[in-house]
């Protein structure tokens, strides 16, 4: 993690050359919170809204076709990000459908998943890793909006005890 001031807005600038901050990415605001908040362990609970369709940008040339559904954009995404979050020591503890909200008013989510990391700093480093950030396109061409809930597990519940 960022150890002065100017490392933190060192990070903050890097992150803000990458699709901008605010939207669908973090805000300056935002990145200051994970980036000072707890040790240990986190886990990113991601909600999803993809778009009808895929707003590739004019210039994309991936290779793929652009004219696929925003959910279709999206799996690119997760499948460029996956190695990604397993090479800091991460993992994917959860990916769900949203069917409806039970109790309370939640908004209109596709999809529901959850990401854990070892620390914040793994969390950090894969977005400011080229090779990573190569594949956001996907991530930008999908989503219509989302929100990503950064949390510290109280319990393990992957441990048998």
């Amino acid at each position: 993690m960022p150890s002065t001031e100017q490392d933190l807005e060192a990070v903050i600038a890097d992150f803000g050359m990458h699709g901008g901050l605010g939207g669908i990415n973090p805000s300056a605001e935002q990145l200051r919170a994970v980036l000072t908040g707890p040790t240990g362990p986190v886990q990113m609970i991601n909600l999803l809204k993809f778009r009808d369709r895929a707003a590739y940008p004019p210039s994309y040339d991936g290779g793929e076709p652009s004219d696929v559904s925003g959910e279709e954009a999206y799996g690119r995404y997760a499948t460029n990000t996956m190695p990604h979050v397993a090479k800091r020591g991460g993992r994917l503890v959860l990916l769900s459908a949203a069917d409806e909200s039970v109790i309370g008013t939640l908004g209109d989510w596709d999809q529901v998943a959850i990401v854990e990391y070892p620390d914040r700093a793994a969390f950090i480093g894969m977005g400011r890793d080229p090779d990573y950030l190569a594949g956001t396109v996907h991530r930008t061409a999908g989503l219509e909006r989302t929100a990503i809930i950064a949390t510290t597990p109280i319990i393990d519940a992957s441990s048998p005890d």
